[in-house]
């Protein structure tokens, strides 16, 4: 599900690094990465200045529909 949202995002956001794990380090501007940890529950990664990075992991219990709702988020 990892490579799917990354697949999905890959012309939107900026990643931070190329993981090939079911972790995501997206760099976002900080008051949309607030929202996207307040709705999802993401980890803070790096807070840098005027944006952050946050930690998304999927898991075998992560659903397509999990997915397209932080895909279609407000971003």
């Amino acid at each position: 599900m990892a490579m799917f949202i990354k697949n999905e995002l890959k012309d939107v956001v900026k990643f931070s690094n190329d993981s090939p794990t079911n972790q995501l380090f997206i760099e976002f501007k900080s008051n949309i990465a607030d929202d996207i940890i307040s709705k999802f529950g993401c980890e803070l990664w790096e807070d840098l200045k005027g944006t952050k990075i946050i930690r998304i992991v999927t898991s075998f219990m992560t659903t397509k529909e999990d997915c397209l709702e932080l895909i279609n988020y407000n971003l």
